[in-house]
C-alpha cells in the first residue's frame, strides 16, 4: 500500500461546499483506479480502518481557507514534498546519463534501472508525484500553477480552500 497527502485547491462560499468540491474531484480521479485506488478524507465521521487519513498523517482539518496559517503550511509543505519528488526522479536519471557512454541504452537495453519510469514520472499531471489538484481536478505540476490556483477566484463570495486527502495508489 502506498499512501500520499494531496491537497485540492478550490473555490468555495463554505467549508461544507469545499469538501463536497473535492470529493466530486477525489471521485473523478479514483473512479476507474487510475491513477488512484481510493481517498480518505478528514471529515470527523470519514471511516479510516486504522490504515488512512488520520490513522495514517494525523488530525489535519477537512478543509482550511489557504490564506489562514494551516492553509499556507499545507501547501508549503505540499509543495516541498512535491518538489523533492521531483528531485528524486531527475537525480536517478541523471545518474543514469552519467554512467553511460551511449545515451541508446535507454532504447537499446531493458536494464535501465527503471529510468522510463522516472521520466514517465516528470511528465505527468495525474497521479504521483504530482500533491496538488485544482478547482477543476487537473493536477498542478509547476509553482507557476499553483500559485495562478491560490489566486482570488472571479466571485466577490468564493473563498480559496485547501482540502488534504489522502490517497492511495
Amino acid at each position: 500500500m502506498i499512501h500520499q497527502l494531496i491537497r485540492l485547491i478550490v473555490y468555495a462560499e463554505d467549508k461544507q461546499t469545499a469538501i463536497a468540491h473535492a470529493r466530486s474531484n477525489l471521485q473523478r480521479l479514483t473512479s476507474s483506479g487510475e491513477p488512484y485506488d481510493y481517498f480518505v478524507t478528514f471529515e470527523e465521521d470519514e471511516p479510516t480502518n486504522g490504515v488512512a487519513g488520520k490513522d495514517r498523517f494525523g488530525d489535519l482539518p477537512a478543509a482550511v481557507e489557504a490564506d489562514s496559517e494551516k492553509g499556507q503550511e499545507l501547501v508549503e509543505e505540499g509543495w516541498e514534498s512535491q518538489k523533492k519528488a521531483y528531485e528524486k526522479a531527475l537525480e536517478k536519471i541523471k545518474n543514469f546519463f552519467e554512467s553511460t557512454d551511449n545515451t541508446m541504452d535507454i532504447v537499446e537495453t531493458t536494464q535501465d534501472g527503471l529510468i522510463r519510469h522516472q521520466m514517465m514520472k516528470l511528465g505527468r499531471y495525474r497521479g504521483y508525484p504530482v500533491f496538488f489538484y485544482d478547482h477543476s481536478g487537473s493536477g498542478l505540476t509547476t509553482r507557476d500553477d499553483l500559485d495562478s490556483a491560490l489566486e482570488a477566484p472571479n466571485t466577490e463570495n468564493q473563498k480559496i480552500w485547501v482540502v488534504p486527502a489522502d490517497i492511495h495508489f
